[in-house]
């Protein structure tokens, strides 16, 4: 048995019309659409602004920090906090404790290491043009690839 496929004239137009719709986006979406061009690689060690026409991808940030901290119980704990800002918001990127005392951490061994992964910004991230990015409290510098928007 044979079927036999009827389309009105409406229903073609309506097709053609969606079709050159989807093709006219598609351009519109391919022309808008930018590259990035490698442009170089540097260290941040004071406040700096992205400039126009750049993004900057930030791949880490060295940590100068031992200070003595507070843990839950009270306990002496050596320990580095590491943050950089944003536009002025600080952004915790690590938080390391260490304690010699096993009484503090009855879960961890004496001298064992606790790392701290909560509320931590993952590396890398990008940031766009005309933001400023500096070190903060334990950062020595901040390590950032540059682009050229094209």
């Amino acid at each position: 048995m044979k079927t036999k496929l009827t389309f009105s004239h409406c229903k073609i137009t309506a097709i053609l019309l969606t079709m050159f719709a989807t093709a006219f986006a598609t351009q519109l979406a391919c022309a808008q659409s930018h590259t990035l061009e490698f442009s170089q690689a540097t260290l941040v060690t004071s406040l700096q602004t992205v400039p126009s026409g750049k993004v900057w991808k930030v791949l880490s940030v060295a940590s100068n920090s031992d200070q003595l901290l507070t843990m839950p119980g009270n306990c002496a704990t050596k320990g580095n906090s590491t943050q950089i800002k944003v536009n002025g918001t600080t952004i915790h990127i690590s938080a390391r404790y260490a304690t010699n005392s096993s009484s503090c951490y009855s879960n961890y061994s004496a001298g064992s290491s606790i790392t701290s992964t909560g509320d931590l910004t993952q590396l890398p991230f990008w940031i766009p043009e005309n933001t400023t990015l500096d070190i903060g409290t334990g950062a020595a510098f901040i390590s950032v690839l540059e682009f050229t928007v094209q």
